[in-house]
């Protein structure tokens, strides 16, 4: 799948409001993605299980698992060229970002 498409294939999941999770390492081409497959929520308990974890900072609080059984996975090389032009605006931690 090409970088392109990776996006399309998010800002579908996204329209949709499915669970999904589209990465990239730092100093990395490489970006990462987990779509998953239903709307259910993973709780992270351990490191037994292959997937995309989000934790939280407070270790008193429960992760949220992508399982990677319960995902399609894909990857792509990422280039600065890749990214699309835009002008919608997407709301950001309650702030409007262009």
């Amino acid at each position: 799948m090409d970088f392109e498409q990776l996006l399309q294939k998010g800002e579908q999941f996204l329209n949709k409001k499915q669970p999904f999770v589209i990465y990239r390492k730092k100093h990395s081409r490489k970006v990462q993605a987990f779509f998953q497959q239903d709307d259910r929520l993973y709780p992270h308990s351990d490191f037994s299980s292959r997937g995309f974890v989000f934790a939280p900072f407070d270790d008193r609080q429960q992760g949220i698992l992508f399982p990677e059984s319960e995902c399609a996975c894909y990857e792509a090389i990422f280039s600065a060229g890749d990214l699309p032009e835009t002008t919608s605006s997407y709301e950001i931690s309650g702030k409007e970002q262009k």
